[in-house]
């Protein structure tokens, strides 16, 4: 499919084809009164419907001075925000756009910047969403990057802060576009996007898509319906689900899509940190958010890159009041120089304190195991979470049964008569104490532990006694992040 103008995207994106455009007549500043052929500067801004709900979008156009922002530009997208806030309904950005205008000189970078003050003052009050369709520099870039999702389409668009040809005149670097700021560069090893598209057209569908789940504004209702709950709830599959082997991989996402309404997940970052799954789905005609660890990569083991994933979709879940439910089964925090060095600590930081503050509803099912560190990061009790839940086989402990053996019973068991027999009953002892969901039940950590096929119906009733939490937040100013 052939790149698309920027009003065919906009054409494409709102229902019926139809948008009303605001601003056409504006012209770049030096050719005021010279040029009949009002170009709007180069960027269209509008306000239509998707899916019968008002959102305000931007596209800007390359084939106008490559896109870039002057001005008049800036001007029309920060009108464009206002009006967005104003009105309290989502915004789009369909960016394609060669940076600040080097003809209009301070002009350029001012408005830009104030471009990105906007955008910024919206964050997590009103739904906005990025879509890359060009090569993008400097201010569009930043705006992709703190936008709450992110899309990229492959092999089209690029985002950098600067480009190829400045970067091999600076530095005598020679480096292609796909290498500087391409899909596989930002869907896989920064997580700036969220999604990869495959043309213009695909990219526009998960807009839609990601707008279903969302509401209008941070205080606005989520769109649903009450669900009956019933014995067809049931999922008898789950009961032996799980390989037999404690250590064997499996896919988290096949669980997900059994406990969810069908074909209603949407994953976010797929491509990055993979062994934490985080997306949103529907469950009872309700739009909900999932962090889950995946068992299929690492063992499901918590790196530095799935905290960062997981904290910022956790965020923006809390910003929007969608509950979260976490699907735990974990050995752990991935340890390791490399782990330190990249910043696990200010991540996982950065993890904690997301879940600390999040006043939405949170519910955490234990599957397997959650050991050691991975306990914080997956919902815990005292990390505010409403209700939880564990699957019988689920071990929940400070470490797994062959390092505690190591640690508290070496000693003992090298210097029995029978070593081996000595580590048997050790290891049956260690799970009969520690390894399961009843000490912690005991505690008061874990609400109720439930048999595999009771999932779906379990979290359904949870979601239905919370659909009205409210908690009343400490007056500050703002929270002051870690370095993650």
């Amino acid at each position: 499919m052939e790149k698309l103008t920027a009003r065919q995207r906009l054409l494409c994106l709102f229902d019926d084809g139809k948008f009303e455009e605001i601003g056409a007549l504006i012209q770049q500043r030096h050719l005021l009164n010279k040029n009949k052929d009002f170009s709007g500067d180069g960027v269209i801004t509008a306000y239509g419907t998707i899916n019968g709900r008002k959102v305000f979008a931007f596209s800007q156009d390359s084939n106008f001075l490559g896109g870039t922002s002057g001005a008049e530009h800036c001007k029309k997208i920060a009108r464009l925000i206002d009006l967005a806030r104003e009105n309290k309904c989502p915004i789009v950005g369909i960016l394609d756009s060669g940076g600040a205008r080097i003809q209009e000189g301070v002009l350029s970078i001012e408005y830009t910047a104030l471009v990105a003050r906007k955008w910024s003052e919206i964050s997590g009050y009103i739904p906005n969403i990025t879509l890359v369709c060009g090569a993008c520099a400097g201010g569009s870039a930043y705006i992709s990057s703190i936008s709450d999702f992110n899309i990229i389409v492959e092999n089209q668009g690029y985002i950098f802060l600067t480009g190829p040809k400045v970067i091999e005149k600076v530095l005598n670097e020679k480096v292609s576009f796909e290498e500087l700021g391409g899909a596989s560069v930002h869907s896989f090893l920064t997580g700036v996007s969220n999604q990869t598209a495959t043309n213009d057209l695909d990219g526009i569908t998960k807009i839609q898509q990601i707008l279903s789940y969302l509401p209008q504004w941070c205080k606005g209702n989520l769109s649903y319906s009450d669900y009956p709950i019933s014995k067809r709830d049931t999922l008898p599959v789950l009961n032996t689900f799980l390989p037999e082997e404690e250590k064997s991989a499996y896919d988290i996402k096949k669980i997900i899509n059994y406990i969810i309404d069908a074909d209603s997940f949407f994953e976010i970052h797929p491509d990055y940190a993979t062994s934490m799954v985080v997306g949103f789905a529907r469950m009872g005609n309700q739009p909900i958010g999932i962090i889950a660890n995946n068992p299929f990569f690492m063992s499901g083991s918590i790196d530095y890159m799935g905290c960062k994933k997981a904290a910022r979709f956790m965020e923006i879940c809390d910003a929007y009041n969608i509950a979260i439910i976490f699907l735990a089964d974990s050995p752990g925090i991935l340890p390791g120089k490399d782990q330190e060095v990249a910043g696990i600590l200010g991540s996982g930081g950065r993890y904690f304190q997301s879940q600390a503050v999040a006043t939405n509803p949170k519910i955490t099912l234990i599957l397997r195991k959650l050991i050691g560190g991975s306990y914080g990061f997956m919902g815990p009790k005292m990390m505010g979470t409403d209700l939880n839940f564990a699957w019988p086989q689920a071990q929940i402990a400070v470490v797994g049964s062959d390092a505690a053996l190591e640690i508290i019973f070496s000693k003992e068991i090298k210097n029995s008569k029978n070593p081996t027999k000595a580590l048997a009953e050790k290891i049956e002892a260690y799970k009969q104490h520690f390894l399961n969901p009843y000490m912690a039940a005991s505690q008061g950590f874990i609400d109720k532990v439930i048999m595999p096929d009771q999932t779906r119906i379990t979290l359904l009733k949870a979601l239905k006694s919370l659909q009205n939490k409210v908690v009343t937040k400490l007056d500050k100013r703002r929270n002051i992040g870690s370095m993650g």
